[in-house]
């Protein structure tokens, strides 16, 4: 789903739109710093809504968000949260230098 809205919607990602992904990423960076569970989950979630939400999917949000909430458990499991901030590093990235493919590569990466 996500990859579908960034494919359609990167092209239109505004300035404000990127500063507002950045800002997600440094929040899930002081979240990963701090290894806490509960606001790596909870940053994690919000860095993807204000991606889904710069590339103008704000119409799918509430199919997104029932879909996330099966995802949460994965970090129970994890033991290096600097990768979780890693991988969410690239997809920025690559949604900042507006490279679609390289953008749907790393958000797909990351959902595994």
């Amino acid at each position: 789903l996500e990859a579908y809205v960034v494919g359609n919607g990167l092209k239109d990602v505004s300035e404000d739109g990127i500063k507002e992904i950045k800002a997600s990423l440094k929040r899930l960076e002081s979240a990963c710093a701090d290894v806490d569970v509960a606001t790596i989950a909870g940053c994690d979630m919000a860095f993807h809504e204000t991606i889904l939400r710069a590339c103008g999917g704000d119409g799918l949000l509430s199919v997104w968000s029932h879909l996330c909430a099966r995802m949460l458990m994965t970090y129970m499991r994890l033991e290096n949260y600097q990768q979780v901030y890693q991988e969410h590093v690239r997809v920025f990235e690559a949604i900042q230098a507006g490279r679609e493919q390289d953008a749907i590569a790393a958000l797909k990466a990351n959902i595994k």
